[in-house]
């Protein structure tokens, strides 16, 4: 399944790109996202001002969001491995992880492979290949997951990703509400923050 995976790196100029390190002998590219304005007619939706008000950048939350999607217009293959640009492994073999967890796009459109500070009692667990995945319980409501860090999507989801319009809601938020998701873990990458982060500084 390795065979059709495309890696794509979403990055910035402005900042570097820790995820590059670890992945010299495997293709993968990066996408550099262009520093959009946010429209001069936005307004957020109110009910994801809660989201937006922790880290009180609207713009940044908008650049990530359209990132993304722009990245995500990019891909060919079938198969999609996302990455922002300061993922770290903290297991050898994370890519037989990878691509163990490429068969649960077979149910789910996206399978995040980081996730932080999340209440694990609002999801079921699925065991699969000696991995575990969480997946919200049928409740209605919002769960929090927070990082877009990596996660797998294959070409039918991408195109729901790069036709919906931005309406405050982040992009960790997005896509764990807005699709069928799970959640590997424990996660096979760390989220390295030594560069600091585009989406959170204050504006």
């Amino acid at each position: 399944m390795i065979d059709n995976l495309e890696i794509v790196i979403v990055g910035n100029k402005r900042k570097e790109i820790i995820t590059a390190e670890f992945l010299k002998d495997i293709p993968y590219r990066i996408f550099y996202t262009t520093d959009y304005d946010l429209p001069k007619d936005f307004r957020i939706n109110s009910k994801y001002l809660i989201y937006v008000s922790a880290f009180k950048n609207m713009l940044g939350a908008y650049r990530c969001f359209r990132g993304h999607q722009d990245a995500l217009k990019s891909c060919t293959k079938e198969n999609i491995l996302v990455f922002e640009d300061d993922a770290v492994p903290n297991r050898g073999d994370w890519l037989e992880v990878v691509s163990k967890s490429i068969k649960m796009l077979e149910q789910f459109e996206i399978v995040s492979l980081h996730g932080r500070k999340v209440d694990f009692s609002l999801f079921n667990c699925i065991d699969k290949d000696d991995l575990k995945y969480f997946y919200k319980k049928n409740i209605n409501r919002d769960v929090k997951v927070y990082g877009s860090l990596c996660y797998l999507i294959n070409k039918k989801t991408i195109d729901k990703v790069i036709q919906d319009e931005y309406e405050g809601y982040p992009m960790d938020m997005y896509i764990s509400n807005r699709f069928s998701y799970c959640l590997l873990n424990p996660s096979p990458f760390n989220h390295d923050r030594k560069m600091g982060s585009l989406v959170e500084e204050k504006k």
